[in-house]
């Protein structure tokens, strides 16, 4: 008695399973790492504005000199520290206001220069 009805899966049926297998992940990890990578650069601004917000601070409280470079380092978002320097200067001074700016540069995860900027920032003594 021979029977006819056997189961499980054809060698066809698997390969092509496998073959799909492979153009999701093949779609899936470049995406994911982009999502990464730019979770990650959202992280560094916001330290960077968190840095920012520190230095203008400061020169509101006229306790920062007229111009200057702080160099800094985060080691919160992993082993490989995040390295960040924020510069600043006094652009003009009047007797009601004081004009400003302050730059923050720093290097993303692929090593690319990233520089956050505000000028013109107006103080009253």
């Amino acid at each position: 008695m021979v029977r006819s009805n056997q189961d499980g899966f054809t060698l066809v049926e698997v390969i092509i399973a496998i073959a799909l297998l492979g153009v999701l992940v093949a779609v899936a990890v470049p995406v994911y790492s982009e999502l990464k990578d730019q979770q990650h650069l959202r992280d560094q601004q916001y330290i960077v504005l968190l840095a920012l917000q520190e230095q203008m601070e400061r020169l509101g409280s006229d306790t920062a000199p007229p111009s200057g470079k702080i160099i800094k380092k985060d080691t919160s978002m992993g082993p490989k520290p995040f390295i960040y320097e924020v510069s600043w200067k006094k652009v003009r001074e009047t007797s009601f206001t004081t004009q400003v700016m302050v730059e923050v540069q720093w290097k993303d995860i692929k090593d690319r220069k990233r520089v956050m900027r505000l000028e013109n920032i107006l103080f009253t003594p």
